[in-house]
């Protein structure tokens, strides 16, 4: 592994720290926040889950969560396995932090040392009282004045809370501030430097004071707007369902009208069932002249009748059988080299003497 500490793959590793990224991103900062890691000594891997989606974020669907949770926690065993730690910290962001609490409460072989949190959309209700002893308290959880994220996450959807914004306020946990810092801003190099550094090696530094959020998130914050959000959807879905009941076509035309889309007929079509005009009725183009086709849909056949021609010629000629193609009346007449010539009725007109 490239810029790792040349004992890792000895298993002499001293202090692993695992880093787990959040929402909708490939996690560009685990480069930058490893490389100033393994500068001072540690050993950084990565434990990702894949590009979660924020629409996937926002369903509060348990399985959907539970892929991203399983996933990091078997990568978390992979590299004690591989490296074999004496020690192993996280530093998770957003959405990994949410799926290293659940690791935290959920895993009894898992034993970390130092845990930090950046931009965390993790419940203030979490019970440290089972599983602070899962980890070396203190815990900590790094927080931006103007981080509004795990507001809006906890405000329109269920699972998540605002402890990236207003703290855990936990006898365990480190609620540490960080004057004008945005949700991505904890993943720099300098950042990591300053605070991760320390930290994970126990050292005390300090953040910056707390500060009031803008009055509109303070109101987002206490609105029930995963409800009206809720409401909202069941009454569009239900809507919608009684739009297409109203207005669809019976059962048994959807389905024919599929057959008739995909052109796949249930059974064969039926021949024409040509029949014979009685002898000596002829034919003349309506407005002419008239093309004849070598079949129904066909190519043309190379002849055509002329305006003012009758077809036959004489009322002993050839006989014109009629039948009805798919809604079409047609005309057809023997042709000289044995087959017929079709026409459309509606091009011609009876031909009275």
């Amino acid at each position: 592994m490239t810029g790792a500490n040349p004992d890792a793959e000895a298993g002499g590793v001293e202090h692993l720290v695992v880093l787990v990224h959040g929402i909708n991103t490939n996690a560009q900062w685990f480069p930058l926040v490893r490389q100033s890691l393994e500068k001072a000594g540690f050993v950084a891997v990565p434990a990702g889950y894949g590009i979660y989606g924020v629409v996937r974020f926002l369903i509060p669907l348990g399985f959907l969560r539970r892929a991203a949770i399983n996933r990091v926690s078997e990568k978390i065993r992979l590299a004690r396995n591989y490296y074999k730690p004496k020690l192993i910290s996280v530093i998770a962001h957003s959405f990994g932090t949410y799926v290293v609490a659940s690791i935290i409460a959920e895993t009894f072989d898992i034993e970390l040392n130092r845990v930090i949190f950046c931009g965390s959309v993790v419940r203030n209700d979490f019970p440290f009282q089972e599983n602070h002893h899962r980890f070396k308290p203190l815990l900590y959880n790094e927080i931006g004045t103007r981080d509004y994220w795990p507001i809006i996450a906890s405000a329109v959807t269920w699972g998540y809370g605002s402890v990236g914004a207003d703290g855990f306020q936990s006898p365990v946990v480190n609620d540490r501030w960080h004057k004008d810092f945005r949700h991505s801003d904890f993943m720099t190099k300098e950042f990591c430097e300053k605070f991760y550094i320390p930290s994970l090696r126990g050292e005390a530094v300090a953040g910056d004071d707390p500060s009031s959020f803008p009055f509109w998130v303070q109101l987002l914050s206490r609105l029930p707007i995963r409800w009206f959000l809720a409401v909202l959807i069941i009454a569009g879905w239900v809507l919608a369902t009684a739009f297409v009941i109203e207005n669809a076509p019976p059962p048994g035309k959807l389905v024919t009208d599929f057959i008739e889309w995909v052109k796949l007929p249930l059974k064969p079509p039926k021949a024409p069932e040509w029949r014979a005009l009685p002898a000596g009725t002829r034919y003349t183009p309506l407005d002419g002249p008239v093309m004849a086709l070598s079949e129904i849909d066909g190519a043309p056949l190379g002849w055509e009748i002329e305006r003012g021609k009758v077809m036959p010629s004489s009322p002993a000629g050839e006989q014109w059988e009629e039948a009805k193609v798919k809604g079409v009346e047609w005309l057809r007449i023997p042709t000289p080299n044995g087959g017929f010539a079709y026409i459309q009725k509606s091009r011609l007109k009876p031909y009275a003497d």
